[in-house]
């Protein structure tokens, strides 16, 4: 069995207006440690060395960072085009053959800021079975105008992994070397979205792209599923936009229940607090969030010192 997740961690480590305490990293480490996931791929780091130190504290694990600049320190501080992807692997379950980051060639397509996809071609060690893992970070905010059509900035995003997948785009990689890859991250985007389009379409029909459904535990293997009025992957809209997808040569390896929505400890019945009632982020700012579905945004406290994402993770059978 293995387990592959993406995790958006809520600009971490930190910025100058959001301070993370040794305390708020623990909850961070106690969510990672319980998801069990031996492929993780994280949005919204702005400090990979401080990520890679902290995925060394995790009991149990040996996790590796497999970021070709990971070296560099830390991005500028509140901004989003420091964000970066990035992706873990425990080197007891797994052996990575090839990491890259993805850019289009042409100056007039480029990825937000530093959010640039990642792509991992791993092989599990105990059946030397290889595949390929496409971590994502498409463009924040919902797509602007009321007739539903699609941004068309996260649409050339969807395009050009796509296009990737199937062996047509340029950069430091021609395409996945196997037919086994898994897309997942933050899409910010509802799965329905028409800028889905291109990785439901043509080559992509077969593909499966999983329903979350929502389960909280205390251990990996214990999960229960939660109000199913709560099925969000994200506090701020109250909306599943972190997505896994499978290609056709792993449709019948999904090991049930197919994809979960970690709901970890910090938000029981949906209502966000902490376990000693404190905030996670320290003043009132202009962090606008969906209390209810259908309901306008509004500005709230972030009670969320772990994040404002879920977890999604999906188990499958390689061996």
């Amino acid at each position: 069995m293995l387990v592959l997740a993406t995790f958006n961690i809520f600009w971490f480590p930190g910025s100058e207006s959001i301070t993370r305490t040794a305390d708020d990293e623990a909850l961070v480490v106690g969510v990672i440690r319980r998801l069990g996931a031996d492929v993780l791929v994280f949005q919204e780091i702005l400090d990979v060395p401080h990520l890679g130190r902290l995925l060394a504290s995790v009991d149990g694990r040996e996790y590796r960072l497999a970021d070709v600049s990971a070296a560099s320190g830390p991005a500028a501080p509140e901004t989003k085009k420091g964000m970066r992807v990035a992706l873990a692997y425990d080197a007891k379950r797994v052996d990575i053959l090839r990491y890259a980051e993805l850019q289009d060639a042409s100056p007039e397509r480029r990825f937000q800021g530093r959010r640039r996809p990642v792509v991992a071609h791993l092989v599990e060690r105990a059946g030397r079975r290889p595949f390929t893992v496409v971590g994502v970070h498409l463009k924040s905010g919902w797509p602007k105008g009321s007739d539903g059509s699609a941004d068309p900035m996260r649409e050339w995003e969807c395009e050009f992994v796509a296009e990737w997948v199937c062996g047509k785009a340029g950069g430091p990689l021609p395409g996945p070397p196997t037919t086994d890859v898994v897309v997942l991250g933050d899409f910010n985007l509802v799965s329905d979205h028409p800028a889905f389009r291109a990785l439901r379409s043509g080559a992509f029909e077969s593909w499966c792209w999983l329903t979350p459904r929502v389960v909280r535990s205390t251990a990996a293997e214990d999960a229960v599923e939660t109000n199913p009025d709560e099925q969000w992957s994200t506090f701020l809209d109250r909306a599943v936009i972190d997505h896994v997808g499978v290609s056709p040569s792993l449709v019948s390896r999904i090991a049930d229940p197919g994809a979960q929505v970690y709901a970890f400890d910090l938000d029981p019945d949906g209502q966000p607090r902490t376990v000693d009632g404190s905030p996670y982020l320290r003043r009132r700012t202009d962090f606008r969030a969906i209390r209810t579905k259908g309901a306008p945004a509004e500005v709230v406290d972030n009670l969320y010192r772990v994040s404002d994402h879920r977890p999604v993770r999906v188990r499958l059978e390689l061996a």
